[in-house]
């Protein structure tokens, strides 16, 4: 009879044993999954400068300062699309178009964080 209850107590320490090992697998995976997903990469600021001046050159073209001088349908949502396609994805931006007569603000066009980014 002692022995049977011994067999029984030796099991249910292997179940305890075997969910404590489940329990760090589970765990390890979730923070490597964690760790493999960040939401941001970083960018190199020569990267971001040298897509900053492409977009410069860009709006230097003819057409597209035109398109914005005269003000046509859907100028705005236009310049901003080609922005979006023209810079990674994860990286804001904030354009604001001056006039040079009288420093006003012709458009502003901007690509917010979808959550405010804190720093710790």
């Amino acid at each position: 009879m002692e022995v049977n209850r011994m067999l029984r107590n030796v099991k249910g320490q292997m179940r305890v044993v075997e969910a404590m090992i489940t329990c760090l697998i589970v765990i390890s995976g979730l923070t490597a999954s964690i760790y493999l997903s960040s939401m941001y990469a970083v960018t190199e600021g020569v990267e971001l400068e040298k897509t900053g001046m492409n977009i410069l050159s860009l709006l230097n073209k003819p057409e597209v300062f035109m398109e914005i001088v005269d003000r046509r349908d859907n100028w705005e949502s236009n310049l901003k699309l080609l922005i979006d396609n023209l810079i990674p994805a994860d990286t804001f931006y904030n354009l604001t178009i001056r006039s040079a007569l009288d420093g006003q603000v012709i458009p502003r066009s901007s690509k917010p964080p979808r959550k405010p980014l804190r720093c710790t």
